[in-house]
């Protein structure tokens, strides 16, 4: 690419709806190429430090008062184009879909040395900020190789539920939200139900989490994978990677907002 082809010719802004029928915004950037189109994503459970952002009408002001200065720069690559639009606003839902929309028009994403399909995780049970239910933990996942397998492994636990008469709602994102189950119960059912060799993810939604802890005791017992937002957990880099520092076992990798949930110099 040369440096002119990271020139904008034009950004438009609109409010949309997420998933939960809530406000988040939806940018469309022009370029010589084309038209490209993104969003911000929005979640339920937001970390102690994270971005703040606006409501989604005055996110889309903001953008349309910084488009006169977005097509009339040059940008050098995609890191020059974030860092002015950290310059211009400190508010995640203005800058982030303005950045995923470069991104997509300029393809400025390194590409992969090989490409394989990622293994599919399968919203289980849902608890914490996700769910009324009495589960702390935010989501459990079980792994699966395709989705011909996920929905057998899905339907799997919902016979089972069924056949137990555990009394179950349906959580934000579709997982069981079981009203009278504790977060081992839950992973004990997850064990019962499913094969033996079925792996297990377990989203403790950061800051959020409420629960008594006893990570280690999850990933020993219930053949426990990878974590996410771990709370109180820390987290070390190995092997180009996060894991979590437990004495016992393989590492589990971990995916975390940690910087979000934690004073970035903790």
């Amino acid at each position: 690419m040369t440096n002119s082809e990271y020139q904008i010719r034009g950004v438009s802004a609109r409010e949309i709806l997420d998933s939960r029928g809530k406000g988040t915004v939806e940018v469309e950037m022009e370029t010589k190429i084309g038209k490209f189109v993104a969003s911000c994503p929005s979640g339920t459970s937001i970390g102690q430090h994270e971005v703040k952002v606006l409501p989604a009408k005055k996110a889309v002001k903001e953008i349309e008062r910084l488009v006169p200065d977005l097509v009339k720069k040059v940008f050098l690559s995609q890191s020059d184009f974030d860092a002015f639009l950290e310059e211009q606003s400190l508010f995640g839902n203005v800058t982030l879909p303005l950045s995923i929309a470069f991104c997509r028009s300029f393809d400025t994403l390194p590409k992969p040395r090989t490409k394989r399909m990622p293994g599919l995780l399968v919203l289980a049970f849902e608890g914490g900020v996700h769910s009324n239910s009495s589960l702390k933990i935010q989501e459990f996942l079980v792994l699966a190789k395709d989705v011909a397998q996920g929905l057998n492994l899905y339907q799997k636990l919902e016979s089972y539920l069924k056949e137990e008469g555990v009394d179950t709602d349906t959580g934000l994102e579709g997982g069981f939200a079981p009203n009278n189950l504790s977060d081992e119960q839950a992973l004990v059912i997850l064990r019962k139900a499913l094969p033996s060799e079925t792996k297990i993810a377990l989203d403790f939604g950061g800051s959020y989490y409420q629960g008594p802890g006893g990570i280690e005791t999850f990933i020993q017992e219930f053949n426990v994978f990878a974590l996410e937002d771990p709370f109180g957990v820390y987290i070390i880099e190995c092997n180009g990677g996060p894991v979590v520092n437990h004495e016992h076992g393989e590492p589990v990798h971990a995916g975390s907002s940690i910087n979000v949930d934690f004073p970035i110099n903790a």
